[in-house]
């Protein structure tokens, strides 16, 4: 009997693509990624809750609408036309540590498929995504050619509400929200991370936000709040010894890390794009006609 594990079986279908059923073949290679975790959370009879961050849901987007110019065998003035085409997302940083993040993003996907993971966001990650106004815009949407890993994932919910509509809440900033709420959790991390928090620019103002979302990710319960920002990361680490790190029941952990006490293997992210049956829409099936 042939065994293979969810990254050999990744591997073998992006080498030799089946011609029918690729979305069963995906399937089964996604549940190979988390049947260890499936099978600890089923005995364990819990669903796990994380708070995502933005820019997880921005890198689980492998591929991205571009505009190229092409050459046209036609009649008629010019041949040179601009067709908009799908276009691999490739920079230098991809080919370390997020890639290796991005791999354990199937995995927890299957999770969420299978009602053991729930991802939620929260107002001011809502308000960091789409500007603070409040539509029926899908988190994990990629865009016409784009693709995600996480396509087809239901609707995440938000914790705390939507941001409002009206001329106040639009005028308001974030310092003004958080002065109104008069967290205690988010002051005393405040102050904890005070040397951060006063950094000029828009560094300190980001770091700032952060914090609030780990806030967020301790009030609502959440088991961590999940995010590719490696500087708040390590910024949590050195400082985990601290009273008021160290209250915290929540986590701020990467998708690998996640992945990993989880029990989630890691998988090649572009295996998921497979699962489009439809080859004239799919990003891969276009790009070889290209």
């Amino acid at each position: 009997m042939i065994t293979w594990d969810a990254n050999e079986l990744s591997e073998w279908l992006l080498a030799n693509p089946p011609e029918r059923e690729r979305s069963r073949w995906v399937r089964v290679c996604k549940r190979l990624a988390s049947r260890r975790a499936r099978r600890d959370l089923v005995r364990g009879r819990r669903v796990v809750n994380v708070l995502l961050d933005v820019c997880v849901a921005d890198h689980a987007r492998i591929h991205r609408a571009g505009t190229w110019t092409k050459r046209l065998e036609w009649p008629g003035p010019g041949n040179w036309v601009e067709v908009e085409l799908p276009e691999k997302i490739e920079s230098p940083h991809l080919k370390d540590r997020i890639l290796e993040n991005i791999s354990y993003l199937p995995g927890l996907a299957s999770l969420v498929e299978g009602g053991y993971l729930r991802f939620n966001r929260s107002r001011e990650l809502c308000v960091e995504q789409w500007g603070g106004t409040v539509g029926d815009a899908h988190p994990f949407e990629a865009g016409w050619f784009g693709f995600s890993v996480f396509e087809g994932l239901p609707v995440v919910e938000s914790l705390d509400g939507y941001p409002g509509t009206d001329r106040l809440d639009r005028v308001s900033t974030f310092h003004d929200r958080v002065e109104e709420s008069g967290c205690s959790v988010f002051a005393s991390l405040r102050e904890e991370f005070s040397s951060e928090c006063s950094r000029k620019g828009k560094k300190g103002e980001n770091f700032e936000k952060d914090i609030w979302h780990v806030r967020t990710a301790e009030v609502f319960g959440q088991y961590c709040f999940l995010t590719l920002d490696f500087s708040l990361r390590q910024a949590f680490e050195n400082k985990r010894k601290s009273v008021a790190v160290q209250l915290l029941q929540t986590r701020v952990l990467t998708p690998k890390e996640l992945g990993e006490s989880l029990g989630v293997d890691p998988v090649d992210p572009r295996v998921c794009e497979l699962a489009i049956e439809d080859m004239v829409f799919s990003t891969l099936g276009t790009r070889q006609r290209v």
